[in-house]
């Protein structure tokens, strides 16, 4: 009797029982005699030929393979290994296929990776990383889940990269990775953060409904660092039906980077924001988010998307706003709360609020013509008969509106010192009023 466990041509292992029913290999026993497992897969690796241990389950402390080179191809598809692994500095010179394997933890640090490197459908249950690691072939992580941290920083792709729907349940790291070709994570779920920072996508790479952790309640950290990223083809960079509420692209280049169907976080007065302005933690560079929202806004309006382009101008207003002053903390007050922008805020949102310019023109001519009414006329202030009140606050209304649209010929003659100085001061603020209001209502209409 020999073992009957399929191999990777699909043909019978048939090697001795070790137990009643499987070799030493493929024993599911956990006491199995580590030694003689040793000693029969250094044999095995040995051997001048493709290196099949399809199904192998290793035990714990079973060898490493550090330093090993394999010149031939190497298949570990559906192996268990139930202690820890290590392959760091492993040369695959042929194609490596771990497919629907199970590591309990594992490092792949600065492994060299020729041929195809196939990671599908693994289960990656404790610590992994890939940190250092080159892979000269495509690399495919489709419906693998890490269960524990990963590490894929400072690798090095050349072929084509998949992490199609793969879930990182414990944080992932691409902190300066580099990737020569295309990029998928299409449907991939990031549970915890993600870093991509310093990352380099020589070209497309699709974020299409990725899941990235989004804004919930209470939540204040960055989902995701994609920081100093370079995009070196952004027109093949794509966001689609992402939740960008909580990531961060500080110092990112997203000029003609695709934003579609995006949910970005939402200031209080619904516009859409960037997380790098709303986030509680760090010091805020305002000229650098400006900037980001600066080239956001020129994305949108290319598209012809104005509705969002609007959000991103008023952002970019507000960061420009909030950086007068310099470092000065008494000048940055006195800029925030005082200057042309903060006026030009409180009038029409930075010129995207007609109706709110419109309300401030309503009260002015209400305002000033019951300052007219009560002290504008000679004769006094209102008062001398309740008969004369609504003919008083009518005449006022009236000098209002004439001094508000520059039309001194329909000023009363009876107007008083004081009302003369109101007529002056409303013949300034009519005309900018209507000015404000006059843009918000263009800008409006694209």
């Amino acid at each position: 009797m020999t073992c009957g466990v399929p191999m990777g041509n699909r043909q019978p292992c048939d090697r001795p029982l070790y137990d009643d029913e499987r070799c030493i290999f493929h024993s599911t026993r956990i006491d199995k005699d580590l030694d003689l497992f040793n000693r029969e897969l250094e044999a095995l690796v040995r051997q001048d030929h493709s290196l099949d241990c399809t199904s192998f389950i290793l035990p714990e402390k079973v060898r490493t393979f550090e330093g090993q080179t394999f010149s031939w191809d190497v298949s570990f598809r559906h192996a268990v290994f139930l202690g820890f692994c290590a392959f760091p500095g492993v040369q695959f010179v042929g194609k490596a296929d771990f497919t629907g394997a199970q590591f309990t933890r594992v490092e792949f640090a600065e492994a060299h990776f020729g041929g195809a490197a196939l990671f599908a459908r693994c289960q990656f249950l404790g610590d992994t990383t890939f940190a250092g690691a080159r892979f000269q072939d495509m690399v495919s992580c489709h419906q693998t889940h890490f269960a524990g941290p990963m590490n894929f920083s400072q690798t090095r792709v050349t072929g084509r990269a998949d992490f199609s729907r793969a879930e990182f349940a414990s944080g992932a790291l691409f902190t300066g990775a580099r990737f020569r070709t295309g990029v998928n994570f299409a449907g991939t779920q990031f549970q915890r953060k993600a870093g991509f920072n310093r990352a380099r996508f020589a070209d497309e790479v699709y974020f299409s409904e990725t899941k990235f952790p989004g804004g919930r309640e209470g939540e204040s950290e960055t989902g995701a660092d994609i920081t100093e990223v370079s995009f070196e083809r952004p027109e093949k960079a794509h966001f689609y039906l992402v939740d960008a509420s909580r990531l961060s692209f500080l110092k990112t280049q997203l000029r003609k980077v695709d934003f579609t169907d995006v949910m970005w976080a939402r200031r209080k007065n619904g516009r859409a924001a960037l997380w790098d302005e709303l986030r509680q933690e760090g010091a805020k560079d305002y000229a650098e988010v400006a900037r980001l929202y600066r080239q956001l806004r020129a994305n949108f309006e290319q598209e012809g998307d104005h509705r969002a382009a609007a959000d991103f101008r008023y952002g970019q207003m507000e960061m420009q706003r909030r950086n007068a002053g310099g470092g000065n903390p008494a000048g940055r007050f006195l800029n925030r709360t005082f200057s042309l922008l903060t006026c030009y805020k409180a009038l029409s949102d930075y010129g995207e609020n007609p109706t709110r310019a419109a309300t401030w023109i309503l009260v002015t001519l209400v305002l000033f013509g019951l300052l007219f009414a009560m002290a504008g006329f000679n004769g006094g202030p209102v008062g001398r008969g309740d008969d004369d009140v609504p003919a008083l606050i009518g005449a006022g209304l009236q000098a209002s509106v004439a001094a508000f649209t520059l039309q001194p010929g329909h000023l009363a003659a009876s107007l008083s010192g004081f009302g003369h100085w109101l007529a002056l001061l409303e013949g300034v603020i009519g005309p900018f009023l209507l000015i404000v209001w006059g843009f918000a209502v263009v800008r409006s209409l694209r």
